[in-house]
């Protein structure tokens, strides 16, 4: 079901790319950028970032210092059109990057900007920016970010995190803590993960690898796999044009509600019939019943394999 996927997301994202190509092509050389803010500021553990941009991609890495390391570089464009600040406060650090004006987007004139962050290992971070990627590495501590038009990636934090990206990927490696992320046109890659999982995408395919809690999952257009190496907390999964395979140990218990619209289903662990069951509907006790799996596609296959 890879194509139905491709096409919603493509277009979901064609007219971003078209607008942004030709000016990223010309002024995303390191070379081209040149640093416009830079700063430290002492801190203690378990304050906070507050960063907030109206372009920009964002870099966030930790140290053991109790301080925040802060640089921001970019193109002339950005030098010229944009007002930054960064200040300490009773919370813990702010940092803003605000437009003068109107800018060119098409064309060779886009604004380019780059955050480079570096925050004490036990940390919160709330972050928005209305055109860029979020990257961060080795936080524990609360995390939120929204980009309107970027691609949101984290790897090896503990906490709260909450996702939100208008365009973009998610990607997650090595994350513990209850997670929230959703896309409007990108795929979610979430690995090794612990703890409770919500995820939804309208255009993309769903990977999802992990353990410790609930699992909610949804795409309007995509394929969702689920690796799940735990006991049942409870797992909830729709696509409205995808397969849907979930693997889990041979172990696994739950009451099982899965059905499909246009395809077929498979089951490899022991089912004990509860409801009817034909080749695109299956109810039933799985190894004596437990929390729910639920899945459901509209367009596609579903695969419970061990």
């Amino acid at each position: 079901m890879k194509s139905v996927s491709y096409l919603l997301k493509r277009a979901s994202g064609l007219f971003l790319l078209a607008a942004l190509t030709l000016g990223f092509a010309a002024n995303l050389k390191a070379g081209d950028l040149k640093t416009i803010e830079e700063k430290t500021i002492p801190t203690s553990m378990g304050k906070k970032l507050e960063l907030s941009t109206s372009s920009g991609d964002v870099y966030v890495s930790t140290w053991n210092r109790p301080e925040v390391y802060v640089k921001i570089s970019g193109n002339k464009r950005a030098h010229d059109k944009m007002h930054f600040n960064i200040e300490g406060t009773g919370e813990g650090v702010k940092v803003q990057g605000k437009s003068g004006g109107s800018w060119l987007w098409f064309g060779w004139n886009v604004v380019y900007v780059k955050y480079e962050i570096k925050l004490p290992a036990n940390y919160n971070a709330y972050i928005r920016t209305s055109g860029g990627d979020i990257k961060i590495y080795d936080l524990n501590g609360s995390i939120k970010f929204e980009t309107s038009g970027g691609d949101i990636t984290l790897f090896n934090t503990k906490g709260y995190t909450n996702l939100s990206t208008s365009g973009g990927d998610i990607k997650l490696e090595n994350t513990s803590g209850d997670m929230k992320m959703s896309t409007s046109g990108g795929d979610v890659q979430v690995h090794n993960f612990n703890g409770n999982l919500k995820a939804s995408t309208s255009g993309g395919d769903m990977t999802l690898e992990g353990k410790g809690g609930r699992v909610e999952a949804s795409t309007t257009g995509g394929d969702i796999t689920l690796n799940y190496f735990d006991t049942n907390y409870g797992i909830d999964l729709e696509t409205s044009g995808g397969d849907i395979t979930v693997r889990v140990p041979g172990s696994f218990s739950a009451n099982a509600d899965l059905s499909t619209s246009g395809g077929e289903i498979e089951c490899s662990l022991p089912v004990t019939q509860t409801g009817k069951l034909t080749g695109s509907k299956l109810r039933g006790e799985l190894n004596g019943g437990g929390k729910t799996l639920h899945c459901y596609t509209s367009g596609g296959d579903i695969k419970v394999i061990k």
